[in-house]
């Protein structure tokens, strides 16, 4: 049978240079993320924070282009479904029909293409107009691409964003 004088002094030579390796290994990461001295789930109760900041966001510019959708009609209808008219204006008010010199009576009825395109426009900017005022997250102006939908007579409003929002993952500080 073989000795086993030297297995205890080895199994606790071993035991010794684990735990200061272990400790190495703690001090180590412990120097390079604060993140040990959180409370266990508070980095996924910060993200859950962001998502829900998120949330926000896109509910705030859903409200947003419904007002806007509202307000650009209402300009629209007060424009004569013009922005600027062929026919001149009067009074600050687009004019449809108007006289050259000659006295000819000349017709600037809106198309429905100039209506949408007028309305595109000012659905912008009345977008934009709220967009700027939102505090969390800046939001770039002109970000959609706008489609106008008409089905039954219903219009439908469907923008695109070119652009991504970015959120940062946000801590709460408890005071």
């Amino acid at each position: 049978m073989k000795s086993k004088k030297g297995a205890l002094p080895f199994a606790i030579t071993l035991v010794i240079m684990m735990v200061f390796v272990l400790i190495y290994a703690w001090l180590m990461l412990a120097s390079k993320y604060d993140a040990f001295d959180k409370k266990i789930g508070e980095k996924q109760y910060d993200l859950i924070n962001t998502y829900q900041s998120a949330e926000k966001t896109l509910f705030y510019i859903d409200q947003s282009s419904k007002y806007s959708a509202y307000q650009s009609i209402y300009d629209l209808g007060q424009k004569g479904g013009y922005e600027n008219s062929d026919c001149g204006n009067y009074l600050g008010y687009n004019l449809w029909i108007n006289f050259d010199e000659e006295e000819n009576l000349i017709e600037c009825y809106p198309k429905k293409e100039a209506i949408e395109e007028n309305f595109k426009s000012i659905f912008n900017t009345n977008l934009n107009f709220y967009l700027i005022k939102y505090p969390d997250v800046e939001i770039p102006e002109d970000n959609y691409d706008i489609l106008l939908k008409t089905e039954n007579n219903k219009l439908e409003i469907l923008g695109k964003a070119k652009e991504k929002l970015f959120f940062e993952i946000k801590e709460e500080k408890n005071s």
